[in-house]
């Protein structure tokens, strides 16, 4: 099978152990396009078949719901670690709006201790877990640039603080936790987190593994699949003839069709994208993808395509 998968990530398992599963269910290759730690649930783009050779495309703008705790600090930035505390928590609801306030846009902060950052040719965990096993100081991980769009404080009943948050990707909603709760004074570890979007794909449209099972179960599996116009939905479309869909699958470049090309904002078939060398979505007659493309002075090229005979719904 090939297509897109909305997978709605179960909590208490990796995201590979969630490939696993699907590569299971539909017996194919799979793979996907954003990690989500064990403790967190919700979408989980992932890619099927051929597919997988597209999700370096995707968007990576992800909306989440968390639950933070403030008065307890943890090795792992969350509750699944070491806990140290609780303290007092005496902030107020405007001083916690106003904490999160000065969060949001570009911010400079570590990556939890905990994670799968590549530092020194190891994952981050796995020095963290040779060094507490050894009872060395696990070192300090290093601190990179996250970008948050927005914070929003939906509930606030102490000691905790219910959050929407809206993000880059490579930004850990556990970093902005400590960073908050380091601002409050109180300390503050992450409780629970959904991702209710990635890209363009929502937790409402989402399919879970037993949904899945199901479907499979009854050859319907294909019906749990996103396509690729939605998948990839802020990329521009190339609709391509038969003779330049032929051409490109052998490497070949075509003139320039922009003529056909259309922004996902746009209304007009006949509209550009306006950035000549940005990514399209090449299509067939049908709309089935077959790859992806780059418009360049006035010639398409194949970026990356599809054996041909291939597309994706």
């Amino acid at each position: 099978m090939h297509g897109f998968l909305n997978l709605r990530k179960p909590r208490g398992i990796t995201s590979h152990d969630a490939v696993d599963a699907v590569r299971v269910i539909l017996g194919g290759n799979a793979g996907h396009g954003g990690t989500l730690d064990p403790i967190a649930e919700g979408v989980l783009p992932m890619g099927l078949g051929h597919a997988t050779r597209f999700l370096g495309w995707l968007r990576h703008d992800k909306e989440y719901e968390a639950l933070m705790r403030l008065g307890v600090t943890s090795d792992t930035l969350d509750v699944t670690g070491t806990l140290t505390g609780p303290g007092p928590v005496d902030s107020t609801p405007d001083q916690v709006r106003a904490a999160g306030a000065t969060l949001v846009g570009e911010v400079n902060l570590p990556v939890p201790a905990y994670s799968a950052v590549h530092v020194g040719g190891k994952r981050l965990y796995e020095s963290a877990r040779e060094a507490a096993a050894s009872g060395e100081d696990p070192a300090a991980p290093p601190v990179r640039p996250m970008r948050v769009f927005s914070i929003e404080v939906i509930e606030f009943a102490t000691p905790q603080v219910r959050f929407r948050i809206s993000c880059a990707g490579g930004t850990y909603v556990r970093s902005v936790i400590a960073e908050w709760g380091r601002l409050l004074g109180t300390g503050a570890v992450m409780e629970r987190l959904v991702r209710t979007r990635a890209g363009s794909l929502s937790l409402e449209e989402s399919v879970d593994l037993e949904s899945l099972r199901r479907l499979a179960a009854a050859g319907r599996a294909a019906e749990g699949l996103v396509p690729a116009a939605r998948a990839l939905a802020h990329l521009p479309e190339a609709k391509l003839d038969d003779a330049a869909a032929a051409r490109l699958l052998h490497g070949q470049s075509v003139p320039d069709p922009r003529r056909h090309a259309v922004p996902a904002s746009a209304g007009s078939a006949t509209a550009a994208p306006e950035n000549p060398n940005v990514p399209v979505r090449l299509t067939i007659p049908g709309g089935r993808m077959i790859g992806i493309g780059r418009l360049d002075a006035g010639t398409l090229f194949p970026l990356r395509t599809l054996p041909p005979g291939e597309s994706l719904p």
